[in-house]
C-alpha cells in the first residue's frame, strides 16, 4: 500500500514546488564608472568599496564591469569607493557616498532598470604620498614603520622612514589611514592614526612624542659621617669632711695591724732569747771560777 502512495506523494510535492517558486535573495547592485575626456562613461574595475549596513562595515571590489554586489538589508546601506585603481581619480574633493534606504530587503535595481552609478574621472597620473616623521625637536626619526591602509585593510602598504625621517610611495587615489606600527626604540610612544584623503600628491607630517619615564624617589641613605664625640665636663664631686670625732679617727689610724703585732712579738722573743743566752753565759763563767 505504501509503495503505491510513493509516486503520488512525489508528484504532489513537485506540484507544490512549482506553485510556490523559491524567491531569490534580495541583492543590491551598483556600478562604478568614470568619465573620459571625450565624455563617455567607462566601467572602473578593481575599485575597493566600503559597504556600511547598520554597525557592520565591510569592503568589496568591483568586477570587470565595475559592478559591486552586496546583500540587501532592511534599513540604510551606504556604499563608498575608498581606493581607486591607477588611471582613475575622484571627480571632486569629497568622498562620494551612495545611500540606499528601504523598509524591507528588496533588490536594487528593480527588474529591467539600470543599477545606480557612482561617477569618477580618468587620470594619467598616480598620486604620491610623502610622509615625514619628526620628534619633539622637529628632527627626522629613522626606521619608523608606517602602515597605509583602508579601514578594513582591503588595501594596505608598509613603508619605513629613511635617515631624514622621510618615506614616500605612489598609491591610487583613496581614503587611507596612516598608522605607526614600528618604532626604532621604546622611548617613543605610538601616536593616533592619521586619516588621509589622497586625491593628488600630498605631504603629511607625523609627530612622535617620547615617553615620560616616571621618576622614583628613593629614600635617602644615612650619610657616613665621622662619629662625633661629645665633650662632657667632669663632674665636680663634693667631698664632705667626715663628722667622726677626732679621737675616734686617731684611734683608727694608730691601731696596729696584724703585721705590726707579729713583728713586735718576734722582736720580743728575740730579745728574750738573747737575754737568756747572756745569762747562761754568765752562769757558766761563774761556775768555772
Amino acid at each position: 500500500m505504501i509503495r503505491k502512495l510513493v509516486p503520488f506523494l512525489a508528484y504532489a510535492f513537485l506540484l507544490i514546488i512549482l506553485a510556490f517558486p523559491v524567491r531569490a535573495a534580495a541583492v543590491i547592485r551598483i556600478q562604478v564608472v568614470a568619465k573620459t575626456p571625450e565624455g563617455s562613461l567607462i566601467p572602473v574595475p578593481g575599485a575597493l568599496c566600503q559597504v556600511t549596513a547598520g554597525d557592520e562595515i565591510k569592503e568589496s571590489w568591483t568586477n570587470a564591469d565595475g559592478i559591486l554586489s552586496t546583500p540587501s538589508v532592511t534599513g540604510k546601506v551606504s556604499i563608498s569607493p575608498v581606493a581607486l585603481p591607477a588611471g582613475f581619480k575622484y571627480d571632486g574633493e569629497q568622498l562620494p557616498v551612495l545611500e540606499i534606504d528601504s523598509d524591507e530587503a528588496v533588490s536594487v535595481p528593480a527588474e529591467g532598470e539600470a543599477p545606480p552609478q557612482i561617477h569618477f574621472a580618468t587620470s594619467m597620473r598616480v598620486p604620491s604620498l610623502s610622509l615625514h616623521v619628526v620628534d619633539e625637536e622637529l628632527a627626522g626619526v629613522q626606521d619608523v614603520t608606517l602602515l597605509i591602509a583602508t579601514e578594513k585593510e582591503g588595501v594596505k602598504e608598509t613603508i619605513v622612514t629613511g635617515a631624514d625621517g622621510h618615506a614616500m610611495m605612489t598609491l591610487g587615489s583613496g581614503f587611507y589611514f596612516v598608522t605607526v606600527v614600528g618604532l626604532p626604540d621604546d622611548t617613543f610612544q605610538i601616536p593616533d592614526r592619521i586619516a588621509v584623503f589622497l586625491v593628488s600628491d600630498q605631504v603629511t607630517e607625523i609627530s612622535l612624542s617620547r615617553l615620560v619615564v616616571p621618576t622614583t624617589t628613593e629614600p635617602a641613605l644615612p650619610s657616613e659621617s665621622a662619629p662625633t664625640t661629645t665633650e662632657m665636663e667632669p663632674e665636680e664631686i663634693e667631698t664632705t669632711p667626715s663628722k667622726e670625732p677626732e679621737e675616734h679617727r686617731s684611734e683608727k689610724s694608730s691601731s696596729p695591724n696584724a703585721v705590726d703585732v707579729f713583728t713586735m712579738i718576734f722582736s720580743l722573743l728575740t730579745f728574750l732569747g738573747v737575754g737568756y743566752l747572756v745569762m747562761i753565759n754568765i752562769s757558766l763563767r761563774r761556775g768555772g771560777y
